[in-house]
């Protein structure tokens, strides 16, 4: 095993668009403080 294999959490980019697409937020008109709570 790679060891960017056990430290990863498959592909980042379609989890950030899961959580935007399931969260409330205006994804238009973003801003710092809307992406704390999916930050983690």
């Amino acid at each position: 095993m790679k060891i960017d294999e056990s430290w990863t959490r498959g592909n980042l980019k379609e989890r950030i668009d899961k959580a935007l697409n399931e969260s409330d937020l205006n994804k238009s008109n973003l801003k710092i403080e809307d992406l704390h709570p999916i930050d983690q």
